[in-house]
């Protein structure tokens, strides 16, 4: 994910010029071919399986699912809506395919760190850190000043999404400890998805170009990431009075 999320802004640059299909072909076919792994892989172990034992510190699955696509939501507003306007504040427009992906050199390099955190202090809890963390950085993102301060926010808010998105996967797979791995590491992705769609819609019906809109959308990231970090952190003391 981390490789792909890198690779990203170059390939877009890539299929400028290409049938705008194409991409959703792409991804119908990987998250097919991922799916299909995933279930497999889900059957082949399931012998070899050790008797199932009840998970530990189970955050609540609507409470989870919620934070993620809010967590999405201010993903997708905040990179695909806001970040080229922020840095065209100082920079010219030839120069956004090399800005742009300052983000997800920042998610790339945290990405190994952000295992290893995750596998110290819990999933729930590096999610809560993290969409605070990145909602402090989407906050410096509107008010930097410069272009090296909004290139230190941009690195800080991708280096904050890593641990948002690494958790999540971390927390599917606890909730779905019982065998459902699959099935809720599915409805992770739909989650994320339907933030995709979320924003394709605001663009398609141009509400982006709305001034109320336009109005909202600079301070839609930080606050949708700080509703995310209280909601991941209400899930985390509630798992952990229901461990108790």
């Amino acid at each position: 994910l981390g490789v792909a999320g890198a690779v990203a802004p170059y390939l877009s640059v890539a299929l400028r010029d290409a049938d705008p299909r194409l991409p959703f072909i792409l991804c119908t076919i990987a998250v097919i071919a991922a799916t299909g792994g995933i279930a497999w892989a889900e059957r082949a172990l399931a012998s070899n399986a050790a008797p199932a034992q009840a998970a530990k510190k189970k955050p609540p699955m609507l409470l989870f699912l919620a934070g993620i696509a809010l967590a999405g939501i201010g993903f997708q507003i905040h990179f695909s809506l806001n970040s080229a306007g922020h840095f065209l504040r100082f920079a010219k427009p030839a120069e956004l395919e090399y800005l742009m992906p300052v983000f997800w050199i920042g998610f790339n390099v945290l990405v190994l760190p952000a295992t290893l955190i995750t596998k110290r202090f819990g999933a729930v809890a590096i999610m809560s850190a993290g969409a605070f963390a990145g909602a402090l950085a989407a906050f410096a993102a509107v008010q930097a000043g410069n272009l090296t301060a909004l290139i230190a926010a941009q690195f800080i808010a991708g280096a904050a999404w890593s641990f948002v998105l690494l958790g999540a996967f971390a927390a599917a797979l606890t909730i779905g400890s019982t065998g459902a791995e699959g099935r809720v590491s599915g409805a992770t992705f739909s989650m994320l998805a339907l933030a995709s769609v979320a924003r394709i819609a605001l663009v398609a019906t141009q509400l982006n170009q709305d001034p109320v809109v336009v109005s909202m959308l600079g301070s839609a990231p930080a606050t949708l990431w700080m509703l995310t970090g209280l909601l991941f952190a209400i899930a985390y003391w509630r798992s952990k009075r229901k461990n108790a």
